[in-house]
């Protein structure tokens, strides 16, 4: 239940699961707290576009480019990981807007199914981490 402009509470009839805190200043930079059930916590909290392409066929000429848009600087550390979940590679961008990298498998990882997502905050230690986006690796 959103606050009207210039209230600062609201008398509820039932305890809430969950508190989200919302500010924006005159800059439009966001910053949020959640007190309660995490599972009001989502990646558009932080993150407006998390995007990998190409997906399939990625190898040495052909990287997954991977870019992504925030609503604030944030601190990006991005995992690639095999189909058991292990970390293959990961980068890390600290206090940007966005990112634009490009993922080129090493010669020696197997062809497979890949997932690349990126774990992120902003300065006030607010967390979200990003959907896994699939990436296919068939080396040539």
């Amino acid at each position: 239940m959103p606050l009207e402009p210039g209230k600062t509470s609201a008398l509820v009839k039932e305890e809430p699961k969950s508190i989200v805190v919302l500010g924006v200043d005159h800059a439009l930079n966001h910053s949020y707290a959640v007190w309660g059930d995490p599972s009001y916590i989502h990646e558009s909290m932080l993150v407006s576009y998390f995007s990998v392409y190409p997906n399939k066929n990625v190898n040495a000429n052909t990287p997954a480019g991977i870019n992504a848009f925030a609503n604030n600087r944030l601190n990006w550390k991005v995992y690639v990981k095999d189909e058991a979940g292990n970390i293959v590679d990961t980068f890390n961008v600290e206090n940007e807007l966005e990112i634009h990298l490009k993922w080129t498998p090493d010669a020696d990882l197997p062809d497979g199914t890949y997932t690349i997502s990126a774990d992120v905050s902003n300065k006030q230690g607010f967390k979200v981490s990003t959907s896994p986006q699939t990436v296919t690796v068939v080396q040539k």
